[in-house]
């Protein structure tokens, strides 16, 4: 009988010491496999700080082209008022000269 129980707590204790090495195996697999998501995600991160950076810096451009380009607007705007008020002092000029020869 108590042969009988060793060779049954033997093979008790191997079915248990391959399962434990199994679980082991798999252990070790998912913690790979976790170390390798991590530096993925690690990347992409790396590549989308990059991204935000680049494009952060284009709108800083842009905006200041924008921005330039609504001083040289306002600039033309008022050259176009200038030239129109010397173009109406040329026409009164013109039609003070007309009135003149008349």
């Amino acid at each position: 009988v108590i042969s009988e129980f060793e060779e049954e707590l033997t093979a008790t204790c191997e079915t248990s010491e391959q399962a434990l090495r199994e679980k082991q195996e798999e252990c070790k697999e998912l913690i790979e496999q976790l170390d390798r998501l991590k530096e993925e995600l690690s990347d992409s991160k790396e590549t989308s700080l990059q991204e935000i950076t680049r494009l952060t810096d284009m709108a800083s451009t842009d905006k200041a082209s924008f921005e330039e380009l609504q001083k040289k607007v306002e600039v033309s705007k008022e050259e176009i008022k200038r030239n129109e008020k010397l173009l109406e002092e040329l026409r009164e000029e013109l039609a003070d000269s007309e009135e003149s020869e008349r």
